[in-house]
């Protein structure tokens, strides 16, 4: 008999229902680390657990095999988005919780956690017979309900009632604490989308929302357990990417993600907006931007993007690690606004053969009409200055290339984008992290 049959036959055994260790299994694998199983005798039963959880842990045959139990396995089908949670959930890398609430004929249970040092991943589900689409407003807090700095957003935005769904925490300038609030509050979506837009020329930034049905408040504490510390590994390279010095400093990997960190020569002509890259490791394996939660991130002070996120190589612990840099994109020092004249529609040419088509004001707001064929305004207006330099945050965009931004106290405005050169190398550009 071979490892998957004696695995197949275990189950079998595991499968007859014991009303009093309902859950043994679970609870075990959360706590196995911490837990002096022979500190009292143990029943025949409780010795077949422990011997499945030592042979999950210790026998990779058996560990591929746990895919199949299926709550396992609806886990695995959850984190597709991200190639890192999917290794997490392979590697057993998750915190089981059982949080419940219900009110006003909706319930929520959060059911898993995969946490580390910088970011948190929260996976629940919402169940309503009464309402058909249920939206969520999430908020994080401290444990305490004051502020926490942090940022966060749902994985997904339309889930049918009773799939799991999860939300993203990430941490840039601080650890993630020990504990925290998550609020939910839900409202009912279908009623939001039987509201009137009373003006199509000029929609209205906020709209009524609707009351929301039930708010929902968790305590969230994080086992150390399942909270691993990153591994920071100093770089120290600087590279001329497209006549521009770019020193990478080190390159920080958790389980969730990676972070490669950089810093710019102030003498560059043009501020780094955004970089293309791989990881490049052992065998020829690529870890790649994430497709979830951050991409990259920089401080309020600064044009730049110096922090840039990718799939995380923690569990392969590879020996060899490169960054290889495919292209960058910039914004010029020397030319990073773009005069508008809000009084006649005219503007100075805008960088990629984008065309203003038409400027329009309505009380104390503004509307700017691009011509959305040669690209969206989103993908490259970041955001509106006045004659003095202040900042004035685009609050609205339509799928027809408008922005819209309110309060403006002048005739002219000044368009400043995300960036206004793109490039590509010859060749990639390779920098040697672990050799």
């Amino acid at each position: 008999m071979n490892r998957r049959e004696e695995y197949a036959k275990l189950l079998q055994e595991l499968g007859q229902p014991v009303p009093a260790l309902d859950g043994a299994l679970q609870k075990a694998q959360a706590k196995r680390k911490r837990r002096n199983w022979f500190a009292k005798p143990l029943t025949s039963f409780a010795v077949i657990c422990l011997t499945f959880v030592l042979a999950v842990n210790l026998c990779a045959p058996i560990a591929d095999a746990c895919s199949k139990i299926p709550i396992l396995k609806e886990l695995a089908q959850a984190v597709t988005f991200s190639n890192s949670l999917s290794e997490a959930v392979d590697n057993e890398y998750v915190q089981p919780v059982d949080l419940r609430k219900s009110k006003n004929g909706v319930s929520v249970s959060v059911e898993y956690l995969i946490v580390d040092q910088k970011q948190v991943n929260i996976f629940f589900r919402v169940n309503s017979e009464k309402y058909s689409h249920l939206a969520i407003d999430p908020k994080i807090k401290n444990a305490d309900g004051g502020f926490l700095s942090c940022s966060y957003s749902l994985n997904d935005w339309d889930v049918e009632n009773g799939s799991l769904q999860s939300l993203t925490v990430d941490f840039t300038d601080r650890d993630v604490p020990d504990s925290m609030e998550m609020i939910l509050k839900l409202y009912d979506e279908d009623a939001q989308r039987d509201t009137p837009v009373e003006d199509s020329e000029f929609p209205d930034a906020t709209y009524d929302q609707p009351p929301y049905i039930a708010v929902f408040q968790f305590q969230l504490h994080f086992d150390p357990v399942f909270t691993a510390t990153g591994k920071k590994i100093p770089v120290d390279k600087t590279v001329i990417l497209d006549g521009q010095k770019v020193t990478f400093t080190d390159i920080e990997i958790y389980p969730t993600h990676m972070r490669i960190d950089i810093k710019t020569d102030t003498s560059n002509t043009a501020w780094l907006a955004s970089l293309d890259f791989y990881i490049l490791a052992d065998g020829g394996k690529k870890f790649k931007p994430t497709a979830n939660g951050i991409t990259a991130s920089g401080s309020t002070e600064s044009m730049e993007m110096n922090s840039y996120y990718c799939d995380s190589a923690y569990f392969q612990k590879a020996e060899k690690l490169s960054i290889v840099v495919t292209g960058a994109r910039w914004l010029k020092k020397d030319h990073y606004r773009y005069h508008v004249d809000l009084r006649t529609g005219k503007s100075e040419t805008l960088p990629y053969g984008i065309k203003l088509l038409s400027t329009k004001q309505k009380e104390n707001r503004w509307k700017i009409r691009f011509d959305n064929t040669a690209m969206p305004a989103e993908l490259w207006i970041s955001h509106i200055c006045d004659s003095n330099g202040k900042i004035y945050d685009i609050n609205m965009r339509d799928s027809l290339g408008s922005i819209y931004f309110e309060d403006y106290p002048e005739e002219e405005a000044w368009i400043v984008p995300y960036y206004n050169r793109d490039w590509k190398p010859d060749s990639p550009v390779k920098v040697e992290i672990k050799q």
